[in-house]
């Protein structure tokens, strides 16, 4: 009921005098401004009311994102925690990795070195297994020229067998023309019985030169098909020489490149570890960032809960004061008490709302401090989550370069295991053109031998035909002896002579020949000689490089070996770091989200703020309203 409804009825009439209409007058004015006033305290109170409401649900959207932000940087820590733990391994893994890359590095240079070694030893094998093969072959030839000089020497021997048959012929005229003269033939027919006796031998000689000259030549065309057929394989052997020596100078390019790619190993492993240094540093400075969120949003959770008592508080007195501020404004009469009560209700609140204020600023320097955590955590995250990826990246190309090392150290092992094996399969073939350089030696010391016995034979030859050139000259003295008589034995001694003398010339050129081709015997069984040494040398030489490449085939499974562990190290290492990775995100998304809330919060604070200041303004007005009532 308002006052208006309370005030007497203009009912006195006209007889009231001037002053009481006056006075009446006042009265209602008075009593108008005093239901304005106590208007306007309910309206103030209703705003406190609505302000606390306000800041109320903003105090508790609040405690939720500190409580959020909290629980983020506990996450967070959580997080870098593992992540150290795991950066930790990794730094260890790097550093067994290093190692490792050490050693290979040292393996792999001394492997290259005797790769190169190997390489150029087995190309001087080729080399000097080939001229070999080409000193022998050109022997070959010998063949050719032989069987021209026993063609000659067949013609030869065959001119020698006409002149003793041409001889034998005129012994046995011999015989007649002795036997016509009767006794004066007696003598000369002892002459032509030992002509005839020369011939014979002088054919069966020729005869057995000829035999052993076809002999020589068909055991010479065995001897040269054997040496052909070796050399044949000498040919092969350097063409799987050459082949070896081409692996080998690849393998040894490998190399050249591995230790390129160990050189890449030991920088990425620097840059790995360069990179964990500074991602240790990122997760110190997201997990300082982080202790010092989860420190904040602790403090901002106690002021929040201090400021939600006091809200309750401020709360309960505005509540009172609009009570009455409501009383009042539906009272019959405005006590002065009642605005006394107001006004000390008024003043209080004002105190408390006051006192809130300052645990406001509080609060708002704690989200400021909150804040730039929030903002350093996130810049050490996202720094954290690029050296992460960093990282990853770097493992990923360690790994990569360890896998593609692996294949070239396979590769490089299978070369030598193969070099290994055409070098076992070299000795033996070289031992074998060996024993069959030594072989047909032998059988060329034998075939020499059979040229030393055509020599005696030719030597015979030639002393028969002095034999039967003496048994002309005797056949010339019967002659004079028969007188008239031995006029045909004349005749008969000088065709002999003459054949003799023509036979003699054919057997010094036959020996002549004959010693052509012991020299062509004594060159093939020099260079055969010379050939089994250096064959012999080869094979030292073979055995020498057999032991290097098992040397090397060792030192490429070592290798093989510490790549596959660091190909396990690298993986391992991969690991890790996508688990750091993952981390990593996850607390980027943790700082993002901070950030994210810690803005929030900061947006709540500053409603609070604001509605505080609504309130206090709306306290000051109550105030003042009621030392306006109680003025009255």
């Amino acid at each position: 009921m308002a006052v208006k409804d309370i005030l007497p009825p203009d009912d006195s009439g006209a007889g009231i005098g001037v002053r009481e209409r006056v006075n009446r007058s006042r009265h209602q004015r008075t009593s108008a401004k005093k239901q304005a006033l106590v208007e306007r305290l309910a309206t103030a109170s209703e705003q406190v009311a609505a302000s606390i409401t306000e800041i109320s649900s903003a105090t508790e959207q609040s405690r939720k994102s500190a409580e959020t932000v909290a629980s983020a940087a506990e996450e967070a820590a959580r997080s870098t925690e593992e992540n150290r733990r795991a950066v930790n391994d990794i730094v260890d893994f790097i550093k067994k990795g290093m190692d490792e890359a050490s050693r290979l590095y040292a393996m792999v240079l001394d492997l290259q070195k005797n790769s190169q070694s190997l390489g150029d030893v087995i190309e001087k094998l080729s080399d000097s297994i080939l001229e070999t093969s080409t000193r022998v072959e050109s022997t070959t030839n010998t063949v050719q020229v032989i069987e021209n000089i026993s063609k000659e020497i067949e013609q030869i021997t065959g001119t020698i067998l006409k002149v003793a048959d041409r001889i034998n012929i005129l012994a046995l005229n011999a015989a007649i023309e002795a036997a016509k003269a009767g006794d004066y033939g007696k003598g000369f027919s002892v002459v032509a019985e030992e002509v005839r006796m020369m011939t014979e031998m002088s054919e069966s000689n020729a005869n057995r030169v000829k035999e052993l000259l076809s002999n020589i030549v068909e055991k010479i065309n065995e001897v040269v098909s054997k040496i052909s057929s070796l050399i044949n394989e000498g040919k092969e052997q350097v063409r799987v020489m050459k082949q070896v020596v081409s692996e080998f100078q690849d393998v040894s390019s490998k190399m050249s490149n591995l230790v390129l790619v160990v050189e890449d190993f030991m920088n990425l492993y620097k840059e790995e570890l360069r990179a964990v240094e500074e991602l240790m540093a990122s997760s110190e400075q997201v997990a300082s960032a982080s202790a010092e969120q989860s420190s904040a949003a602790e403090e901002i959770s106690r002021s929040v809960s201090e400021l939600s008592s006091a809200m309750e508080g401020i709360s309960s007195a505005a509540e009172e004061l609009r009570a009455m501020a409501v009383e009042l404004r539906d009272a019959t009469s405005i006590e002065d008490k009642a605005a006394e009560q107001i006004a000390a209700a008024a003043e209080e609140l004002s105190a408390s709302v006051e006192q809130f204020s300052s645990n406001i600023e509080q609060v708002k320097q704690a989200v400021d401090q909150l804040s730039t955590a929030a903002e350093e955590q996130a810049r050490s995250a996202e720094g954290m989550l690029n050296l992460s990826k960093e990282l990853k990246n770097a493992s990923s190309n360690v790994l990569e370069s360890a896998r593609g090392s692996l294949r070239a150290v396979e590769e490089a092992l299978s070369a030598f295991q193969k070099g290994e094996e055409s070098l076992n399969r070299s000795h033996d073939n070289l031992d074998k053109l060996r024993n069959g350089a030594v072989e047909n030696m032998e059988s060329l010391r034998n075939l020499r031998k059979k040229t030393a016995e055509m020599s005696r034979i030719i030597g015979k030859l030639e002393l028969i035909m002095v034999q039967t050139n003496m048994l002309s000259v005797n056949g010339f003295i019967e002659s004079a002896r028969s007188g008239e008589f031995g006029k045909g034995f004349e005749v008969v001694s000088s065709d002999i002579k003459n054949l003799s003398l023509e036979g003699n010339d054919n057997i010094d050129n036959l020996q002549r020949r004959l010693t052509d081709i012991e020299d062509q015997f004594d060159t093939f069984l020099q260079t055969l000689t010379l050939a089994s040494a250096e064959t012999l040398s080869d094979m030292e030489t073979a055995e020498k490089a057999k032991s290097q490449t098992t040397s090397c085939v060792e030192q490429s499974q070592k290798i093989l070996e510490l790549i596959t562990q660091t190909e396990g190290v690298a993986n391992s290492v991969l690991e890790k770091v996508e688990s750091v990775l993952s981390a990593s995100e996850q607390i980027a998304a943790a700082a993002e989200e901070s950030a994210r809330t810690t803005s929030e919060l900061a947006q709540a604070i500053s409603q609070i703020e604001q509605a505080v200041g609504q309130i206090a303004q709306a306290v000051d007005e109550l105030a003042s309203l009621a030392d306006e009532l109680q003025a009255f």
